[in-house]
């Protein structure tokens, strides 16, 4: 079992893992961090949801993308944004919608997060890594 501490020291993103627009996102993020700073586990893992409950997210998680940095939560617009900020020019372009106020942004990716299923579907279980990539996940 990972310690996640020793995660919540780095980059950890928790997603919907039977989302397509997520592992679509997560498939980016990983081709757009050639370091490999970023971690990733899926929110449907049984080992993820007991961290969680620790955590704020624990009432609706597969609603919202969480990224743990530093031992720091962000969540929906607030995640992406600090996302796109790691990875770097051109990518971090985007933080500059930091500046549109949090109620503002939220609202907008609740919107998306209600329908993403309906616009991008979903799978029955969640991605399995490649073996290149393996090591970025908290749970094979």
């Amino acid at each position: 079992m990972p310690n996640y501490n020793e995660y919540a020291e780095q980059h950890l993103i928790l997603f919907d893992g039977i989302c397509n627009l997520c592992n679509r996102s997560v498939g980016f993020i990983i081709k757009n961090d050639p370091d490999g700073k970023f971690k990733f586990a899926a929110l449907q893992h049984a080992e993820d949801r007991d961290f969680l409950q620790d955590h704020q997210f624990v009432n609706n998680p597969s609603e919202s993308v969480v990224y743990i940095r530093n031992g720091r939560e962000y969540a929906k617009s607030s995640a992406f944004l600090e996302i796109v900020k790691e990875l770097g020019w051109p990518w971090k372009i985007f933080y500059i919608f930091k500046v549109i106020p949090l109620h503002i942004r939220d609202y907008l990716y609740d919107q998306i997060a209600r329908r993403r299923y309906r616009f991008f579907g979903k799978r029955n279980t969640c991605m399995i890594p490649t073996k290149e990539v393996q090591d970025r996940f908290l749970f094979k």
